[in-house]
């Protein structure tokens, strides 16, 4: 889908792998409130430096896309927590799960 590509391509790009070296399957959760804007975040499991990690993808999650649709139920925005698996290899991130 086409946050999932613009995902790759800002995270990939931002992430300074020296400072985490991230590996394996990672999975970022954030929330989605009923005014589109994005809080809670969070990734696990957690590593050295995952605080980093986290902060990281926050500030290139928050760069490509500020606001968000809400989900609706029987019509009226409520909030909806995302969940986006993560595969990261040891050099680079990939989609591939």
């Amino acid at each position: 889908n086409t946050f999932r590509k613009e995902f790759h391509k800002y995270v990939g790009g931002y992430l300074d792998w020296d400072s985490y070296h991230p590996e394996g399957v990672f999975i970022l959760t954030f929330d989605v409130g009923a005014n589109g804007k994005m809080e809670n975040f969070d990734i696990e499991p957690k590593i050295a430096n995952s605080d980093r990690l986290l902060a990281d993808i926050v500030t290139a999650v928050k760069k490509m896309k500020k606001t968000w649709t809400p989900a609706k139920l029987n019509g009226v925005p409520v909030k909806y927590t995302f969940r986006l698996p993560i595969n990261f290899s040891t050099e680079h991130y990939t989609e591939d799960l």
